[in-house]
């Protein structure tokens, strides 16, 4: 038998609804002629100590959608800082397939 394949398509101009943030600003911007969302560390996160307070931290957001199995096609754009440390100067990554306890990811 063959599989139904499903496209679903997530238009990121805003947030969706129900989106959740973790310790990040989201904003809309256009970026390089296109309308997307900034994600970016909170102030109060940004206000960490490298080496202790960025390792491991829960930043991120959370989209509403159920992914099971397929493919996963996203546009990522990331920005040097000057002021991050030397091992995480831009970072930006992709995790799905996640729970309180696990998930699978991508990191750039």
């Amino acid at each position: 038998m063959g599989q139904t394949r499903i496209e679903r398509t997530v238009d990121l101009a805003s947030l969706p609804s129900g989106a959740k943030r973790q310790s990040v600003l989201a904003e809309p911007v256009v970026v390089d002629g296109r309308n997307t969302v900034r994600i970016r560390l909170t102030p109060e996160a940004a206000a960490g100590r490298p080496n202790l307070d960025y390792i491991d931290a829960p930043t991120f957001v959370r989209l509403p959608i159920n992914f099971e199995n397929g493919a996963i096609s996203v546009d990522i754009k990331s920005q040097l800082l000057p002021d991050a440390p030397d091992y995480a100067r831009a970072f930006a990554g992709l995790v799905y397939r996640a729970t309180d306890e696990r998930f699978e990811c991508v990191y750039l």
